[in-house]
């Protein structure tokens, strides 16, 4: 099959969950409401292969029925209903581009909770994101570590006016940040041992980031 990619879709899917605790007073429920699919304004899904993947919020409603002992020897039935909810990814049949219906049985595999993007195994796939490179990536330098204890700080933002970088490898002890937007053929490292920060000290030391 090989490696396939797609764009962004919106659709996103639910799932109520009823519990009683009846305690005696009322029937005990447990019952689980069929996946429904919709199109979504805000959640990202995802369309290829003739599949969809689309992320899922469960709610589950409990109410739980217990009594009270009244002093004329009667009871007093109270019931107290709490909700909770939980979210993973599923992979749906979808030959017509929209997933958007109800499904009696999907699969689930292990593609994680984050709200924007599955990532993971399912079935036969093995699922991860794609970052477009000076897109979607942003960084951001607020010079916390650096040591200026007994120099003056000299604050340096190699990534100022929408300059990010598009490669980050860890080399040693230290966070490199390369290909930057302006400077596609420069790369910039922290001191050892001071992964995010680039914030030097006057005169330089050895703590000193540098940029070639």
């Amino acid at each position: 099959m090989g490696s396939l990619t797609c764009d962004i879709s919106h659709y996103a899917g639910s799932i109520t969950r009823t519990v009683v605790n009846g305690n005696g007073h009322t029937a005990n429920v447990d019952s689980t409401s069929k996946l429904k699919v919709s199109a979504s304004t805000t959640q990202n899904a995802f369309i290829l292969d003739n599949k969809a993947f689309v992320r899922v919020t469960k709610t589950t409603n409990t109410t739980t029925w217990r009594y009270l002992n009244n002093s004329n020897g009667t009871k007093t039935w109270l019931s107290s209903t709490s909700t909770s909810k939980s979210y993973f990814w599923v992979m749906l049949p979808c030959e017509d581009g929209d997933p958007s219906g109800t499904y009696s049985t999907y699969t689930t595999g292990q593609l994680g909770n984050k709200a924007a993007y599955p990532s993971g195994t399912v079935g036969a796939y093995a699922v991860s994101p794609v970052f477009a490179a000076g897109a979607t990536l942003k960084f951001i330098d607020n010079n916390y570590e650096a040591d200026t204890s007994d120099t003056p700080k000299e604050d340096w933002d190699p990534f100022a006016d929408g300059n990010n970088p598009a490669s980050w490898p860890f080399i040693s002890s230290a966070w490199l940040w390369a290909a930057a937007k302006k400077a596609p053929a420069t790369f910039t490292c922290p001191a050892p041992g001071i992964l995010k920060t680039s914030a030097s000290p006057a005169p330089c030391r050895t703590t000193t980031p540098w940029n070639t």
